[in-house]
């Protein structure tokens, strides 16, 4: 393996050039620096996954609280009942 700006001393070599420019790892590595890297596969399957999921949630979120104001419930009353009952029961 052969990076950039090698010398032989003695004898002589043979090399193959395989990669040239921002396909060698020097390139990807300042590709990488840079901050033009594309995610991978996993990466962006999560990021999916993360855009999916984030509005359910909310909006998950947002309907039980609807539903409780609706029912003069407010966000906080109904977990302070349910953490009475327990300390109680203990």
């Amino acid at each position: 393996m052969l990076y950039a700006g090698p010398s032989v001393a003695v004898g002589t070599a043979t090399a193959v050039v395989v990669a040239v420019g921002a396909a060698t790892e020097l390139g990807r590595s300042a590709e990488a620096a840079q901050g033009g890297r594309r995610p991978s596969g996993v990466q962006e399957r999560l990021n999916q996954l993360t855009r999916t999921t984030v509005p359910i949630s909310l909006g998950a979120g947002a309907a039980i609280i609807g539903g409780g104001l609706l029912r003069d419930q407010f966000p906080g009353q109904r977990i302070v009942e349910v953490g009475d009952a327990h300390g109680t029961a203990l």
